[in-house]
């Protein structure tokens, strides 16, 4: 399942809709200097989620969603 494929340029299938949930986020989170995907991925583990199945297409992606996860408590008030 892809929730956040929307958030992707439309050539990997998604709108572009980079803004999306931004309304949703603390100042901090918003200010972080994530990606789109990681502030999503911060976002929900923060909220009750325990894990995120996210799309990992080389090392470069799997670094990056472990970042988000192991620092999302600092990102939330």
């Amino acid at each position: 399942m892809k929730v956040a494929r929307h958030l992707a340029p439309r050539m990997f299938g998604g709108k572009n809709a980079k803004n999306l949930y931004e309304s949703h986020y603390s100042e901090k989170l918003k200010n972080a200097e994530f990606s789109v995907f990681q502030k999503s991925y911060a976002y929900v583990l923060e909220h009750g989620m325990d894990v995120v199945n996210s799309d990992i297409q080389n090392f470069d992606i799997l670094e990056e969603n472990f970042l988000a996860a192991a620092t999302s408590d600092e990102y939330i008030e």
